[in-house]
């Protein structure tokens, strides 16, 4: 008897050893996936951060008295090469009127090829979707804020960023980039 218990404890201090094991490892590999995560979220984070300031940047071009829808395009295509994730740059007035758009693809059923028509997701009266719902909010409270995820035309993923155009106290329009959430 005293050799089967010997045995029998042996292979229980074995399956305890390799349990411990691969609980050791489950979670070396849990925190693993959580350091990259957070990793991943952070780059997100730093670049929508550095998206913003160039918006902005552009923003307070047009909010200059001598703004140009060349200017925009320019500065636009610019930036929308240099940005993967910026799908469409609109330039919209206090009316919410589309004044200049642009889109990263030439081509793009949302934009004609010289990029001058809007977006279907830049605000509308005509229209109750999400951009429309940011851009009343904007206007009110006069900040930078970010839509909630909506399906935009090409069926894709998108949110936006809506920057008020201010000169002194007057609101001028708004700057909205959408982000492609595939892209970002």
């Amino acid at each position: 008897l005293g050799p089967l218990l010997s045995v029998l404890l042996f292979l229980a201090a074995m399956v305890a050893a390799f349990w411990y094991l691969r609980y050791e490892e489950r979670q070396r590999e849990s925190e693993a996936v959580w350091r990259d995560a957070e990793t991943a979220q952070q780059q997100v984070r730093l670049r929508l951060a550095d998206n913003e300031q160039s918006l902005l940047r552009i923003g307070r071009d047009l909010s200059a008295a001598s703004a140009t829808v060349e200017g925009f395009l320019d500065q636009a295509s610019e930036l929308v090469l240099d940005r993967s994730e910026i799908a469409h740059l609109v330039w919209v007035g206090p009316d919410g009127r589309t004044k200049a758009a642009l889109s990263d693809r030439p081509f793009h059923p949302e934009a004609s090829p010289d990029g001058k028509t809007g977006s279907p997701t830049a605000p509308s009266t005509a229209r109750g979707n999400e951009s429309d719902a940011t851009f009343r909010r904007l206007e009110a409270l006069r900040v930078p804020l970010y839509s909630s995820v909506f399906t935009n035309s090409a069926g894709g993923s998108a949110v936006q960023l809506q920057l008020p155009l201010m000169r002194r106290d007057e609101f001028l329009g708004a700057l909205i980039a959408e982000y492609s959430l595939d892209r970002v």
